[in-house]
Parts: C-alpha cells; structure tokens; sequence
C-alpha cells in the first residue's frame, strides 16, 4: 500500500493543464488538394472534403474495409426491430400513391400558370386603349411571322410598323427621359453572373419549401414519415432540371503558367499580390455592373463593346495592363485606388455594393461538385474567383485575335444576354462604344493584361497555393471586404440622418420666422395704443422691448 505524504505549506497548488488540442484552420483535402477537409477518416486518419474524394482511387483500401463492416452490420440485422407487417406496407404504397397525384397535380398547376401568366394582364384591361394595343400587337406579329429579324435591316424593320407606330417610335426618340425609361426597363434584370446565381439559388429552395409543405400535407404516421420521406426526397431529386449555366467559361490548368517554388514547395509570390487581385475584382465588378452584363463572354466575339469594356477596366486598374510590380499593403488601399481612378467618382452605395461583390467573389466554396466534363478548376474552393479572372483573360485574349479585323459599327451598341435560348440584342449606353481597331499600344495592353490575369489565375488555383493558404487568405479578405462594406453602408446612413436632420432644423427655423412676420403686426398695433393711452413706464419697470 502506497502512503500519500502530506504537501509542504506554501508549495503552490497544482494547476490541471489545457487539453491539447489544434488551433489551427482545416487543412487542405488530401486526396484533390484543392478543397477545405471537413472530415478525417476514421481507419486512415486523412483529412478529405467530400463523399467524392472519400470514394477517390488512392483511398480505396478504406472504402473496401468500410463496405464490408457496412455489409456486416446489415446482415447481422437488428433483432429488437420487428418486420413490418403487411397492412403497413399497403398503407406505405397508398400515401405513396396519394404524394405522387398531389405532385403530378402541382406540376400541371404550375405549367399552366407559367402558359397563361402572359396574357393575364392584357386579358384583364378591356379598356378601348388596351384593345386597340392587343389588336394593333397581334397584326404586327402577323406582318412579322416567317421573318429573322436579326437578318432585316433597320429601315426594312421599320416598314413593318404602321404610321401611328412610326410617329410614336419618332416621338420616343425625340423625347429624352421616355428614351431613358425604355432604355431602363430594357436593362432591367441584368444582373452580374453571381447576383444571378444567388437569385436562382433562393428560387431552389423555395420550391423544395414548397415540395416539402406539400408532402408533408399529405399527412404522415409514426414509423412511416422516415420511409416517405426517403421515397419523396428521391422523387425532387429525380424532377430538379439542370440549373443553366450562368458562369463565365473557366481556364484549363494546362492554360496556366508554372509559379516558381521555394524548397518548401510554396509559391514565391507576395501575399501582397491577393490585394491586387481583389483590385481587378472590384474592377470587375463595376464594368459589368456598368454596361448591365452579365459578363464579357456573354458579349459577342466581334463587337465594339468589348474595346470600351478594355478601355474601362485599363483606366480602373492600370497595373493590370503595365509592366508594373506594384502591389497593395491593404484591402482598403486596393480600393481606394480603383475609386480614385473614376473619373465620375463612385458613390458611397456603389462601393458597398461592389465590396459586397468583392466578398462574395472571394469566399471559398465548403464543398464543390466535381464533374469530369468540366475544368478541375470548376471545382476549386475559389472557383467564383477563377471564372472571373478567367472571363477577364477572355476579355483580353479575344480583342487581340480579331484587332486585325475591323469589327462592324452599328447604329446601336448590342451586347448578347448569354445563356441557352434565342440571342437578344440590348443598347449599351452607359459608355460610347467604338468600332475602330485596336492600336499598337492597346494590343501590348490587351497582351499585358490577358498574361496577368492567366498569372493570378494560377496564384489562386494552382496546387501549392493550398498548402501555402491561400484558400484561407481569400476567406479572410472575403469577411473584410464584408466589414468594408458594411462600414460603408453605416457612414452612408450616418450621413443621410444628419442631412435629414438639417432639413428638419431650417423647416423648424422657417417656420418660426414666418410665425414672427405673421404675429409682428399685432404687437406693433398694441404698442401704438399703449402709446396714445399715456401710459408711462415706471422706474421700477425698466425700458420695454417690443418686438417689431
């Protein structure tokens, strides 16, 4: 038997040490290298980021010895659950049967909604003006029917309207703010590509909200939910369609060129060099949210615009298409430099907006699909970041392969919508757009340009940058730009309330002096009568002031 010996007095207690645990960021999955590793297998110890790279060729071993503890235990079974009997199983099929009417129902509710949505409100005002549109709309559709438009000349167009649509197209041309409404109902929608992603994303989970609420209206029973629930998930899988693809086309890795590496096996580059890229980021975003695009490929190959879109983001960023070696201490002086590069200024909202841009360009994904159709860099943690740098080397590269063919100038400045479907022409106003060809400079420019971008490009989704963080660094200039803009947001609304409270202050004094001019009059009247009643101001009164 061990004694325990008593402690000396004044010997200090002793103190219970933290656990030892890790501090530091998730490393990087280590099977694709290019994702953020949310799990750790449990045979292997590895750190991986999806289902896909768990199942991945390197780490079949664990997976087989999974599968077959997985197959085990499915067959040793589970003696205290009782088989369900047969009247389960038909009240199963029944509310099975029952969810797929219901759906099928929805369905066809929905299609007909979206067939008769057109013409719901034409068919509502049975004014005489709204007839007489509806009319004079259906002839034209017939004078056009069996015609490409895009092939029709303008003066041809214009032969298709009658007199009274002539005279009103002159009118609204003449007429400068119907032009500019028009103009602005025709850009209305046009949102950058990653706006678009957003607004298609909450529309998705609308529906399945929807989908849920729907079956879940259907009624379920203890025990049977889970097995109905299994079955309708599979269904909405199976009925999800295709999201379009809104993203610009993304490089190739082969595109990219090689970093010089350390002995370590980092890149030698500055971390300075994530602050010049969210420079061309901000650029970015504010082209495009000038010319309403959706992006640049989105533009046709031979089209004016694109020399104007250049000539912006060159003026923005003049670095991007210089041989310079500049790079920014700070986040916030990268996008002092692009606003101070406007010649029209930028309010205080549009760079909150485009800092919220910034931040949702450069937020890393958790988890990406990976598709063998597509570039590995589709699947990249900062693969937003990668379409945009890669839309901007797309930019550069196509205006420098056809500066030697002078592109058509014509009357208005199109730009193609993108997306699957027919090509519809918008006018860009926001800048003047020319036709002629690209200078010896601007091809240097346009060269300079599409070999930085290639450059960044390969900062961010080359394979060493996930073991040097950058993953992480982008994650963390993300949540800044947030705060940027967020500050922004506050010193906008700081400055609106005390403008507002200084219009309040001069109405109060405004008021107060038209209530003096209005009561001045009847002090001035009773002075008088004081005056010719011979009443005498006493000593001990003082001399009266009276207000005129």
């Amino acid at each position: 038997m061990q004694l325990r010996m008593p402690k000396p007095k004044g010997e200090p207690k002793r103190t219970k040490r933290p656990p030892i645990v890790s501090t530091a960021d998730a490393p990087p999955c280590g099977i694709c290298e290019k994702q953020i590793s949310r799990y750790t297998c449990p045979n292997c110890n590895l750190a991986y980021c999806s289902l896909a790279c768990f199942r991945d060729p390197q780490h079949q071993a664990c997976v087989d010895h999974f599968q077959r503890a997985t197959l085990a235990q499915d067959l040793e079974g589970d003696p205290h659950h009782a088989q369900p009997s047969s009247s389960d199983k038909n009240r199963m099929l029944d509310m099975l049967k029952k969810f797929e009417d219901q759906q099928r129902e929805l369905d066809e509710l929905e299609r007909q909604d979206s067939l008769d949505h057109d013409h719901d409100d034409d068919a509502a005002d049975q004014s005489p003006e709204a007839v007489a549109r509806r009319k004079e709309r259906q002839e034209l559709e017939k004078r056009l029917e069996g015609f490409d438009l895009d092939a029709v000349p303008p003066d041809q167009l214009l032969s298709f309207l009658s007199p009274s649509q002539q005279t009103a197209f002159s009118a609204t041309l003449l007429d400068p703010a119907r032009l500019t409404k028009l103009v602005e109902d025709q850009f209305e929608g046009d949102e950058p590509w990653w706006v678009e992603e957003d607004e298609l994303r909450v529309l998705k989970d609308m529906r399945d909200t929807s989908r849920r609420a729907a079956r879940e209206a259907g009624g379920t029973v203890d025990g049977e939910g889970e097995g109905e629930g299994a079955s309708g998930g599979s269904g909405d899988e199976d009925e999800d369609e295709e999201d379009p693809m809104l993203r610009p086309p993304v490089l190739h890795p082969e595109q990219l060129p090689p970093l010089k590496v350390g002995p370590d096996g980092r890149p030698l580059v500055s971390p300075k060099l994530l602050h010049n890229i969210a420079a061309v980021l901000f650029a970015y975003a504010f082209t495009l949210r000038t010319f309403s695009l959706s992006s640049f490929a989105s533009l046709p190959v031979e089209s004016s615009e694109r020399t104007t879109a250049i000539q912006v983001l060159a003026s923005l960023v003049p670095f991007l298409v210089e041989r310079s070696t500049a790079a920014f201490d700070d986040l916030e002086t990268a996008v002092e430099a692009v606003v101070q590069q406007e010649e029209q200024g930028m309010p205080s909202p549009l760079v909150a907006l485009l800092l919220q841009d910034v931040s949702a360009l450069l937020r890393p994904n958790p988890v990406a699909l990976i598709s063998p159709s597509s570039s590995p860099l589709a699947s990249h943690a900062l693969s937003a970041a990668l379409h945009a740098l890669s839309d901007v080397h797309h930019l550069f590269a196509v205006a420098l392969s056809t500066s030697t063919r002078r592109a058509p100038a014509p009357q208005h400045a199109t730009h193609q919508t993108g997306g699957a479907g027919p090509t519809i022409t918008k006018p860009l106003i926001s800048r003047p757009s020319t036709a002629a060809a690209l200078s010896k400079p601007a091809r240097a420019q346009c060269a300079l340009g599409g070999a930085k971008a290639l450059f960044y490009a390969a900062l961010l989704g080359a394979p060493q940058g996930a073991g040097a963080g950058v993953v992480e660094a982008c994650g963390a200039l993300s949540g800044e730009a947030r705060e940027l803009a967020g500050r922004r947001e506050r010193e906008e609304r700081e400055r609106e309330g005390r403008v507002e409270r200084a219009r309040e202050e001069r109405e109060r004094r405004a008021a107060g002096e038209e209530e003096d001019k209005v009561g001045a009059p009847g002090k001035k009247v009773a002075f008088q009568e004081d005056a010719r009643g011979g009443r005498r101001v006493g000593k001990d009164e003082g001399p009266r002031i009276v207000e005129l």
